[in-house]
């Protein structure tokens, strides 16, 4: 036994053959848009909008582009401080219909021809 010592395998940190293609496309992809002059946000929606691309790469690319198009709502609380607090005020009105008390004043005012002179 090699006392603490790793003596065979791969190295800790080294990249296998699938990681090291996946880095190769992804900057290929990266260098192409800098040729394109497009930005990260016009890449990420190209890339989902293309239909010959597999769905896994087309819905990634949708959830990395859907913070800069659809941010989330942050959470605001309103609240005031020691010397100025937040003050709630609630205003209840009591209208009553001009049907209740036999009065058509409030429509003869909208539209005076259709009652004639008052």
């Amino acid at each position: 036994m090699a006392h603490g010592k790793k003596t065979g395998g791969r190295q800790k940190g080294a990249k296998n053959k699938a990681t090291i293609l996946k880095e190769q496309v992804h900057f290929e992809r990266v260098e192409a848009a800098k040729a394109a002059g497009i930005t990260p946000l016009e890449f990420m929606l190209n890339v989902m909008r293309d239909e010959t691309k597999p769905f896994h790469e087309r819905y990634a690319a949708a959830r990395d582009a859907a913070p800069y198009q659809h941010p989330k709502l942050a959470a605001v609380e309103h609240s005031g401080d020691a010397d100025n607090p937040v003050e709630y005020v609630q205003r209840i009105e009591l209208v009553t219909p001009s049907h209740v008390n036999g009065s058509d004043r409030d429509t003869a005012e909208a539209d005076p021809g259709l009652y004639g002179p008052s």
